[in-house]
């Protein structure tokens, strides 16, 4: 080993659908899994309380980078992975955002989403 310590954020989109297969089914420790379906369902909330298309857009963006992080858990749980791919999807056919910076960010992490989870 070389030493080195590699921070998830730094991984290539390849990288982590690598993980991710790599991945597929393992268990994960009970504390994390409850961090992470805390974190998603906090999330979750915080995106019924936002108001307006565009804010609810960035509600989405977050979430979506949030699972992008994650990928033991995603391998974990292959029904909220195959929702979160469905829902990623969906966002797909939703007409555009008007803030062009919201809108980009938003199809930029959709496609991250549906090029490492969607297998």
């Amino acid at each position: 080993m070389s030493g080195k310590s590699y921070h998830l954020d730094t991984l290539s989109t390849d990288t982590r659908r690598a993980a991710f297969r790599i991945l597929k089914g393992v268990s994960v420790p009970t504390n994390y899994k409850t961090s992470c379906v805390n974190e998603i369902k906090n999330l979750l909330n915080k995106c019924d309380a936002t108001k307006g298309r565009a804010n609810k857009a960035l509600m989405a963006i977050k979430i979506l980078e949030y699972v992008i992080k994650q990928i033991t858990f995603m391998a974990a749980h292959e029904r909220f992975c195959i929702a979160v791919v469905s829902k990623a999807k969906e966002f797909q056919q939703e007409p555009p955002i008007d803030d062009v910076y919201i809108e980009k960010k938003f199809r930029e992490v959709i496609q991250t989403v549906l090029a490492i989870y969607d297998q």
